[in-house]
């Protein structure tokens, strides 16, 4: 069994295939069901008679759902740790998948995805849980970053590869195949990664009852750290999940009028940049985190990019698409970097909870998001409003733009002035 190892500088080749590489995998799959329906979606539109918010409601009950397990699933990395845990709601995603592929009709479908949501709700939340109680302190950043790029992985697998699968043999069979895949994960994350709750093997003391553990929730939700962070994580990376796993997809298709094939592809680099990023992002916050620069420059610069390539797509400029959607993949992951800034505050003891409580946060204001564009589109359309879909589209993601933007402006000043105050 592998025992605590902050104490070591490196990390070895037994941390990496006992705790990245399971719980990377966790999170490809995550990613995967969480962008699946982009590529799916003409299928389920065609098949269901499906209106913007139709799709946009049932690829949002992932995120809702995804959304309220965050606090449970806090409380059960806390106490049973992340190997057990995230093992047992895998089989649960994986029971949701075989549920939508057999799904008649928009409602169970719904449902269907709901189930997946809860059973993929700890896929990176287990993985930056593991990080933060295994490896050395200053490898997180790092090793968070690969988690990411992971997600990128997943991405990827959910464009052309399950185009492919969904053009040949139908979307059901495709999800009859990903239920298989999940399964398989939960057997590897729960042969593979650590035994026990992550604590070292001298700890002597009982766990906390889950009344205590509440209680641990209130001083994490009332640090002005926590409240400096939470917006722009929500809108930045909510906003940034909700146009990538749904409605970029529907811009290609909508305003630049792509085929599936051009949609996929374009879809494709956007995966390829996004695991790139990642891990781009990764060596640089590792470099600043060792060299005490700290990681908000980090964390402001990924932002300016990702805001570029959104003006881009909001403006639509005289750009290939496939560069366009490449850059907001580039810049994607950046905000992530927050929950090692979390992780540090509160240590490993309430890392699980702290990170859960910002997750909470970051996948509701992403299923709102994701779900609100459908509502938007709709109600323009149905009002009139422009002549065609750019307007409408330049509409409702230049208000999310907006609102982004005002939410790194509180971040800069939020933190700033948390520092200005731990330093008196």
């Amino acid at each position: 069994m592998i025992t605590h190892q902050h104490h070591q500088a490196k990390i070895t080749p037994r941390l990496i295939a006992g705790v990245i590489l399971p719980f990377s995998c966790g999170y490809l799959i995550s990613y995967l069901f969480r962008t699946v329906n982009s590529v799916i979606a003409p299928d389920l539109i065609a098949e269901l008679n499906l209106d913007e918010a139709g799709l946009g409601l049932i690829t949002s009950s992932y995120l809702y759902a995804f959304t309220l397990f965050q606090l449970p699933l806090g409380l059960l990395l806390d106490r049973y740790g992340p190997r057990r845990t995230h093992a047992v709601l895998l089989a649960i995603a994986a029971f949701g998948s075989l549920l939508f592929a057999i799904g008649p009709d928009p409602l169970t479908l719904t449902l269907s995805r709901a189930v997946i949501g809860i059973g993929l709700s700890g896929g990176l939340m287990a993985a930056f849980k593991a990080n933060a109680l295994w490896l050395p302190a200053a490898r997180v950043p790092l090793a968070n970053s690969i988690v990411v790029a992971f997600g990128g992985l997943g991405v990827f697998a959910a464009t052309g590869p399950s185009d492919w699968v969904a053009s040949q043999f139908g979307w059901r069979s495709l999800f009859y195949l990903l239920a298989a895949v999940t399964l398989l994960t939960a057997v590897l994350v729960y042969w593979l990664a650590p035994q026990g709750n992550g604590q070292p093997e001298h700890a002597t003391a009982a766990p906390k009852g889950w009344r205590a553990q509440l209680k641990d929730i209130g001083p994490i939700l009332s640090t002005p750290t926590f409240w400096g962070i939470a917006p722009m994580v929500a809108f930045v990376t909510g906003g940034f999940i909700a146009i990538q796993s749904l409605w970029i997809a529907r811009w290609l298709t909508d305003v630049r009028v792509l085929d599936r094939a051009d949609v996929a592809f374009d879809l494709m680099a956007m995966a390829i940049t996004f695991s790139g990023g990642s891990l781009i992002t990764g060596f640089v916050a590792d470099w600043a985190h060792r060299n005490g620069i700290g990681l908000k420059a980090v964390m402001i610069g990924c932002f300016v990019i990702l805001a570029c390539a959104e003006l881009g797509i909001i403006l639509d400029v005289a750009l290939p698409a496939w560069l366009l959607v490449g850059v907001l993949g580039l810049a994607g992951s950046g905000s992530n970097l927050a929950y090692v800034t979390l992780g540090d505050q509160f240590g490993p003891a309430l890392a699980g909870r702290a990170q859960t409580s910002l997750n909470l946060l970051l996948f509701l204001a992403a299923a709102l998001i994701q779900s609100g564009i459908g509502w938007a589109l709709d109600l323009l359309d149905a009002i009139g409003f422009g002549a065609g879909a750019e307007i409408r589209y330049t509409t409702v993601l230049g208000s999310m733009l907006a609102v982004q933007v005002l939410s790194v402006i509180w971040f800069a000043r939020a933190t700033r002035e948390t520092t200005t105050r731990e330093r008196r």
